[in-house]
């Protein structure tokens, strides 16, 4: 079903190597150890359904959760009303959750930050980092900086050309200003990344030096692969991505840097569903990650061939 949880938990094969303790506790049997199980369990896409779930969330909604779904509308909105028997209660006490309702209205970035600066609305979901210096100037809101490892990945399919030689995939790197980069994309607003898919916040995460920027660097490695290849530089390569978040002002950065280290870059940048469909197809590629406790969980959800 393309769910992420299935390359999470495959060191369980199903119902039957998890054991029945007691009433309140399990026993997981697994294949192989995994650091991570605590983690993956309560990840995002791990929804607890209950046992007579038959697939249809909007006509059955069963959860765990602390409101009710009342009413939906697809690609317009949902009500959820509070649920009186929430097992949960907050430091003060009180039964949770406090609010009586949650209304989600459906409507594009550019409307939704309007309404939060009017006041028409409590909350708007992902915005985009241009919209944040007019979040921050408005002095009815407060944007408050956290340090999570949600990134945008330059990603080469190595087992095609020419990104299966390293000389090519360092010379890419080397085209990369990355401080401009973030400045450009995200206002400064941000860490600089080690060329691993992990993040300060990671405890795998380790201190490495930051490849400079140096296109003369890279297109001597070009000139010499495209010596050997028989061909002329510069290397004319296809990066795709989707028109969400930063990615464009990435890419476009990106093509402008690289021209002088000896690439021609085309952009292939699509809405982000039609980006979502071949991300993992695409030779070159910006792919978007949202925040995970763990480094080792993209692993095997990013980087091997059943992902």
């Amino acid at each position: 079903v393309g769910s992420s949880m299935l390359g999470l938990l495959a060191y369980l094969r199903g119902m039957q190597d998890v054991e029945k303790v007691d009433d309140y506790h399990v026993r997981l049997h697994l294949q192989y150890g995994d650091i991570g199980v605590p983690e993956h369990l309560f990840h995002y896409p791990a929804i607890v359904m209950h046992r007579d779930f038959e697939g249809d969330i909007i006509k059955q909604p069963v959860g765990t959760g602390a409101f009710l779904l009342e009413e939906y509308a697809e690609g317009e909105r949902a009500v959820f009303k509070r649920r009186e028997d929430y097992w949960r209660n907050g430091e003060d006490g009180q039964p949770l959750p406090y609010l009586d309702e949650l209304i989600y209205v459906s409507t594009d970035k550019d409307a939704g930050v309007a309404a939060l600066q009017g006041g028409q609305v409590d909350n708007v979901y992902d915005p985009r980092p241009s919209d944040f210096n007019a979040l921050k100037d408005n002095a009815n809101l407060v944007v408050r900086p956290v340090s999570t490892s949600q990134c945008l990945i330059g990603r080469m399919r190595v087992d095609l050309e020419p990104w299966d030689d390293v000389r090519v995939r360092n010379a890419l790197k080397m085209c990369q200003d990355r401080a401009k980069i973030l400045q450009l994309a995200y206002f400064g607003e941000g860490d600089l990344s080690i060329d691993a898919h992990m993040a300060p916040v990671h405890p795998a995460y380790c201190e490495k030096d930051i490849p400079a920027y140096d296109p003369e660097g890279a297109k001597a490695l070009l000139e010499e692969y495209a010596s050997e290849k028989g061909l002329e530089l510069p290397l004319k390569v296809t990066l795709a991505t989707k028109n969400d978040q930063a990615e464009p002002e990435i890419a476009q950065a990106l093509k402008e840097m690289a021209l002088p280290g000896g690439f021609d870059i085309t952009l292939d940048i699509t809405e982000p569903a039609g980006y979502w469909d071949r991300w993992t197809e695409v030779d070159l590629g910006i792919t978007s990650w949202t925040h995970r406790p763990l480094a080792v969980m993209v692993l095997p959800l990013a980087y091997t061939e059943e992902a």
